[in-house]
C-alpha cells in the first residue's frame, strides 16, 4: 500500500520540470480548484480518476479544464444517479486518450481568432528568450573567463635596431647637433631680431633658380604680409652656416637615423631639449580610458623628429640652389646626396607615415635637379652632371618601394590588447563598450575584461560574438599591406586601384553601406587605411626618377652638339608616360624643350596646358596619380590637355 500511494502521489502531482513544461504551454492548473470542482461531484474513486485523466491527457487551459472536468463530473453524476453502474459508464466512455483528444479539438475550435495566436506567439517568445538566455549565460561565461595577453612588445622590437647599433651609426645626434646650431644662427639674423629657419630657407633661394615652372607662367606671387630679409644678412647666414651644414651632411650618411620612439615616455634630455618638451609623470599615471588601453603600445608612438628632418631637407635644397649659381658642383652634390640620404633614414621606419615623408623628401631632391637644369644649366659642368646622374642611378627599385613591417604592428599591438589569446594565434574581441561604444579615436575605451561599466559588462559577450575573430582580422590586416607592398612592381599603367581596393574577405563596399557590417569587422573599419590612392607612388616615385635622369642626358646632347635633341631617340635614359607606359612626349618650341605627359584624357595635345573642371597645377607627376591605371579611380572628365613635367632653357615669358 505505501507504494501504491506514492506512486498515485506523484501521479497526481507532477515534478517540477513538467509543471514548466505546462507552464510554457499554457496549460497551468490550480489542482485544489480541480479537485473542489470533481470532489463536489457524487463519483465512485474510478470516475474521479477518469475525469482527472482525461482533464490531463486533453492539455487545455485553465478554465477550459475546469469547465470540461464540471461537465464530465455532471454527466457521470447524471448518470449514477439514473442508476447506471461504474462499469457501464466507463465501457461506454471508451478510450481515455481518444476522448480527450476529441474534447480538446471541439474546444479548439471554439476559441476565439486571437486567443488561437496570441497565446501560442507568447509561449514561443518565451521559449526563445529562455534559450537564447541560456546561449547568452555559456558566452558571457566563455567570453568574461578568456584572458587577453599583452604579451608582445612591439616598441621594443621597433626599437631593437637602435638600441643595438653603434653610436657612431647613429644619425640624429648630428642632425640634431646640426639643426640646433642653424636655429640660433637664425635666429640672430636681422641684427637679432629673430628669424626662423624656415623663412630663411624660403627667402634664401637665389632668384635666378625659380622652380622649372615658374618659366612657364606658373609664379607663385609672395604673400603681401611676408617681410622680404635682407639679402646680406641671408648671404651671411649661408656663409656662417657652412660648418652645421657640413656637419648635417656628414650625419645624414650614417646608417641608421637612431631616434628611439617613444610614446608616453620620456625623451633623452637632448631631444627634451631641443623640442621644448617636459615630461609630465603626473599625467603620464592619471591616464584613463583610451589612453589607458594604449599605453605603451605602437600606437602611443610619436615622431617629433620628422618635421625637423623635412626642414634640413628644405635647407639643403636652398643651399643646393645657391650653390647651383654659385658654380660649385662639389656643394651641390653633396647636397642632393644629403636630400636622398635624409629620404633614406625617414624610410628605414618601415611605418606608412614615415613612408610617405621619405617620398615628400626625395620629391625635394629630384626637383632642385630639374631646377637646376632649366635656369643654370652652365654654371655646373658636366662632370657635375654625372654625378648627380650616378647619385639617382642608386634609387633601385627596393629604395624607392614601400616597406611596411613596422605598420604591420600597429594593428597586432592593438589586437593583443583588445582580443583574447587561445595560444594558437587566435581569440576573440574582448572589449566592454562605453557611452554607446565610441570610435577609438572618440572616445573613452575601458580596459579589456573590466566589468566597472554595466553596458559594457553585457554588451561584450554579444558584440564578440559578432565580430569576425583575431586571426581572420590580422589576416585581413596583413593582406592590406600586402597588396600596397606588391604594387611596388607593378607599373602604374597597370594598376587597377579599383580591383585591388578590396581585399579577400574583406567587404570594403559592403561596410560602407552597413553597419552591421562595420559591427562585423570593428575595430578593423576604424583603423584600416583607404591604400587605393597609394598604389601608384612606388611606381610614380621611379619615374620622377627616371625623368631628372632623362633631363640630364638631354642635357649631355645639348653641350655636345649645342642645341637640345630633336626628339628622346637619342636619349639615354627616356621617360615614361604613367598614362600609357610610352616615352614622355618631348617637343621643341622655338628651340626651348618641353616633356610632358598625355594627361587624363590620354589625347597627345602637342604640350598644350591641360584645361577644363579640376585643372591640374604643374607639378609633375603629384596630383595626377588618381587618373593613372587600367580603371582609375578618376577618369578625368572634363580635362582635356597635356601635363607638363619640365622646361628648359631660361625664362621667356613677355
Amino acid at each position: 500500500m505505501p507504494d501504491e500511494s506514492a506512486a498515485s502521489n506523484a501521479s497526481a502531482h507532477p515534478g517540477f520540470l513538467c509543471s514548466i513544461g505546462r507552464f510554457l504551454q499554457g496549460r497551468t492548473l490550480s489542482r485544489p480548484a480541480l479537485e473542489i470542482v470533481i470532489g463536489g461531484a457524487d463519483l465512485s474513486p474510478e470516475l474521479a480518476e477518469l475525469i482527472h485523466d482525461v482533464v490531463r491527457l486533453a492539455g487545455l487551459r485553465r478554465q477550459e479544464s475546469i469547465t470540461v472536468a464540471a461537465d464530465l463530473a455532471a454527466r457521470f453524476e447524471d448518470e449514477s444517479k439514473a442508476g447506471k453502474s461504474t462499469a457501464a459508464m466507463l465501457e461506454e466512455f471508451g478510450d481515455p486518450a481518444d476522448r480527450a483528444a476529441s474534447i480538446r479539438r471541439d474546444v479548439v475550435r471554439g476559441r476565439s481568432l486571437s486567443s488561437r495566436i496570441l497565446r501560442p506567439a507568447i509561449r514561443a517568445g518565451l521559449v526563445v528568450l529562455l534559450l537564447f538566455g541560456g546561449f547568452y549565460v555559456v558566452l558571457a561565461v566563455r567570453h568574461w573567463n578568456s584572458k587577453v595577453n599583452v604579451g608582445v612588445d612591439y616598441v621594443a622590437m621597433m626599437n631593437a635596431p637602435t638600441g643595438n647599433s653603434p653610436v657612431e651609426d647613429r644619425a640624429w645626434p648630428e642632425i640634431r647637433a646640426a639643426m640646433s646650431t642653424l636655429n640660433e644662427l637664425s635666429s640672430s639674423v636681422d641684427d637679432g631680431t629673430g628669424r626662423t629657419l624656415a623663412e630663411i630657407q624660403k627667402q634664401g633661394r637665389p632668384v635666378s633658380t625659380p622652380g622649372w615652372e615658374t618659366t612657364i607662367g606658373e609664379a607663385e606671387d609672395p604673400l603681401e604680409s611676408e617681410e622680404t630679409l635682407d639679402s646680406e644678412m641671408v648671404d651671411a647666414f649661408f656663409r656662417d652656416a657652412g660648418p652645421a651644414l657640413e656637419r648635417l651632411r656628414q650625419g645624414v650618411a650614417r646608417p641608421i637615423l637612431g631616434f628611439p620612439l617613444q610614446g608616453y615616455g620620456r625623451l633623452e634630455e637632448a631631444d627634451e631639449d631641443f623640442f621644448g618638451t617636459t615630461w609630465d609623470p603626473a599625467a603620464a599615471a592619471a591616464m584613463t580610458g583610451r589612453d589607458r588601453l594604449l599605453s605603451g603600445s605602437v600606437w602611443h608612438l610619436e615622431f617629433p623628429y620628422l618635421g625637423t628632418l623635412r626642414e634640413a631637407a628644405r635647407l639643403l635644397v636652398t643651399d643646393a640652389a645657391r650653390a647651383a649659381v654659385a658654380g660649385d658642383g662639389d656643394r651641390l652634390v653633396a647636397d642632393v646626396e644629403a636630400i636622398f640620404d635624409l629620404g633614406r633614414l625617414v624610410r628605414g621606419r618601415s611605418i606608412l607615415i614615415t613612408q610617405l615623408v621619405g617620398v615628400a623628401i626625395d620629391q625635394l631632391g629630384f626637383t632642385i635637379v630639374l631646377d637646376v637644369v632649366a635656369a643654370t644649366p652652365d654654371t655646373i659642368d658636366t662632370a657635375t652632371l654625372d654625378r648627380l646622374d650616378a647619385v639617382l642611378a642608386g634609387l633601385d627599385q627596393t629604395r624607392l618601394g614601400f616597406r611596411l613591417d613596422e605598420e604591420r604592428f600597429f594593428f597586432l599591438d592593438l589586437a593583443q590588447r583588445l582580443y583574447t589569446d587561445d595560444g594558437h594565434g587566435g581569440g576573440h574581441l574582448k572589449i566592454e563598450a562605453n557611452r554607446g561604444l565610441q570610435e577609438l579615436g572618440a572616445g573613452d575605451l575601458l580596459m579589456p575584461g573590466s566589468t566597472s561599466n554595466p553596458l559594457g559588462f553585457l554588451l561584450g559577450p554579444a558584440l564578440a560574438a559578432m565580430t569576425v575573430d583575431r586571426q581572420e582580422t590580422e589576416r585581413i590586416w596583413n593582406d592590406h599591406f600586402d597588396a600596397l607592398e606588391g604594387s611596388n612592381w607593378i607599373e602604374p599603367w597597370e594598376l587597377d586601384p579599383r580591383a585591388r581596393s578590396v581585399v579577400a574577405g574583406f567587404p570594403a563596399d559592403e561596410i560602407l553601406n552597413s553597419n552591421l557590417m562595420q559591427i562585423r569587422y570593428f575595430p578593423l573599419t576604424l583603423v584600416i587605411p583607404k591604400l587605393d590612392h597609394l598604389m601608384g607612388w612606388p611606381a610614380g616615385i621611379r619615374l620622377e626618377r627616371d625623368l631628372v635622369r632623362t633631363v640630364i642626358a638631354a642635357e649631355r646632347i645639348r653641350r655636345l652638339d649645342g642645341r637640345w635633341p630633336e626628339d628622346l631617340r637619342d636619349v639615354a635614359i627616356p621617360g615614361r608616360d604613367p598614362f600609357d607606359g610610352g616615352s614622355l612626349r618631348y617637343l621643341l618650341d622655338d628651340g626651348r624643350p618641353f616633356l610632358y605627359l598625355l594627361g587624363p584624357d590620354r589625347d597627345d595635345d602637342g604640350g598644350t596646358w591641360g584645361t577644363g573642371d579640376g585643372r591640374i597645377p604643374a607639378r609633375g607627376f603629384a596630383d595626377s596619380r588618381r587618373y593613372w591605371g587600367k580603371v582609375p579611380l578618376d577618369d578625368g572628365a572634363g580635362i582635356e590637355g597635356d601635363l607638363p613635367v619640365w622646361a628648359g632653357g631660361t625664362d621667356r615669358r613677355p
